[in-house]
């Protein structure tokens, strides 16, 4: 039997240059290798063609969701910053962490900003918390696997 630990996906921490930010969920972090397929007339008799990886290619955007706390303006502030001033852009840090809270995993975002705010769906008939979602544009990502 493995001594290896699932890893769980419930404790986590984003840092936005500076401050430490805490969300309720993250998605997006996803990338994708094409494949460069090869063959030429010598490929006879149903020989595969020869494969190599080609460009990596990263998820459109992160997606981040919050409780929406009252007076904290941080990321709509950043969406105003970001619409008049490109130098605006972050590079922020996800980090897995343990059952203990050591980090686990890292993803160190680069050019980061933010492109869309919102998911408040009001309702009379509601009773649970405003729960925000934050779109982020980025340019790639380098994936951390911590010993």
């Amino acid at each position: 039997m493995s001594s290896q630990k699932i890893i769980a996906l419930n404790r986590f921490t984003v840092a936005f240059g500076g401050s430490t930010v805490g969300f309720q969920e993250v998605s997006g972090l996803e990338q994708k290798t094409e494949i460069i397929s090869y063959e030429d007339g010598s490929f006879i008799n149903g020989a595969a063609p020869l494969k190599y990886p080609g460009k990596t290619k990263y998820s459109e955007s992160i997606t981040l969701k919050r409780g929406y706390f009252k007076g904290d303006t941080e990321m709509q502030d950043w969406l105003e910053a970001i619409r008049s001033d490109d130098t605006a852009r972050r590079n922020i840090t996800i980090t897995l962490l343990d059952e203990s809270q050591n980090p686990m995993i890292s993803w160190n975002v680069m050019n980061v900003w933010p492109t869309e705010i919102g998911g408040l769906t009001l309702g009379a008939e509601k009773s649970e918390a405003a729960i925000e979602h934050i779109t982020l544009a980025h340019e790639g990502y380098t994936m951390n696997l911590m010993p």
